[in-house]
């Protein structure tokens, strides 16, 4: 059983932060996850009991809070040590206004940085993925080929 504290897991219905909670909760440590909508909660437990088992989600709470509205995060924070932010805006296509994913992203991060600066935390763990650099090098079809120098 871990000891290192409570994990905020921002974007728990995510695929990225689904499993993110799920490794988590492997290795032992106590988790709580964001959701948009405590609606989809139940999908987040199913989902993981189906790989852990019951005993291992009394390790899990899940709280909702949306990277667009303050509502919820000072919550979310309380008595957490680390957070790994993986929350964001995910579509399949690129969209024509750009914003429907660059909101989301670029706010969202500030408002779970804003939060976790105000209830002390320390340690924050950024995840990202190929939406990224995915969009906007005008590129419109065909293959596209990304290497280290498209990442920070």
């Amino acid at each position: 059983m871990s000891d290192q504290g409570l994990i905020l897991v921002t974007g728990a219905t995510g695929f990225v932060g689904k499993w993110t909670v799920l490794e988590l909760l492997k290795a032992g440590h106590r988790v709580r996850g964001t959701v948009r909508s405590l609606g989809r909660a139940e999908e987040v437990r199913s989902t993981l009991l189906g790989e852990l088992g019951q005993g291992t989600l009394d390790r899990l709470e899940l709280v909702e809070a949306d990277l667009l509205d303050d509502k919820g995060w000072a919550e979310a924070m309380q008595g957490v040590a680390t957070v790994m932010h993986i929350a964001t805006a995910i579509r399949g296509d690129e969209p024509k206004d750009q914003s429907l994913v660059i909101r989301p992203a670029l706010e969202g991060t500030q408002r779970v940085f804003r939060f976790a600066n105000a209830a002390g935390i320390k340690r924050i763990i950024m995840t990202s993925s190929i939406a990224t650099v995915g969009y906007g090098h005008g590129q419109t079809s065909g293959r596209r080929v990304y290497d280290e120098t498209y990442f920070t």
